[in-house]
This record gives C-alpha cells, sequence and structure tokens, in this order.
C-alpha cells in the first residue's frame, strides 16, 4: 500500500517537473563552476557562511512578524 502511495506521488512529481520549464540561471552555474579563483575568495570571504546567517536572520524576522500578525488578528496586542 504505502509503496503504490510513493510510485504515484514519484509519478506526480515527475509529471509536474517535465511541465515546469528549465532554470534560467543553469548556464551562469555551470560557468562559474569553471572560475578557479572562486575557492580562494571563498576561503578569504565566506559566502556560505553568510548565506546561512542571512538565512537564520530572514526566518527569525519571519517568524516575529507571523507572530505578531496572528497576536494582532486575536486582539491579544494593540497596534
Amino acid at each position: 500500500m504505502i509503496s503504490k502511495i510513493n510510485d504515484l506521488l514519484q509519478s506526480l512529481v515527475s509529471i509536474i517537473m517535465s511541465i515546469l520549464p528549465n532554470s534560467p540561471v543553469q548556464p551562469f552555474i555551470d560557468s562559474i563552476q569553471s572560475v578557479s579563483w572562486l575557492g580562494w575568495l571563498n576561503w578569504v570571504v565566506p559566502v556560505g557562511t553568510f548565506v546561512t546567517i542571512g538565512a537564520a536572520w530572514l526566518a527569525a524576522i519571519v517568524v516575529f512578524y507571523t507572530y505578531q500578525l496572528i497576536l494582532r488578528w486575536s486582539k491579544a496586542v494593540g497596534d
């Protein structure tokens, strides 16, 4: 039963993925992979760490405003 549901979901996802267009940024990503000095730049300026910190900050802001919106809807917090 579970395998049938899994097969159904996989076929549904493959149909959806075949309908969606290809990524417009894929050629740029492929061209960036050939840059040899990018690893050195990432060692000096840790871009991955910056992205992780930015994503955590953005998630915290979204949670705060969502919580604030829910409290305002329930009239627990004033304007």
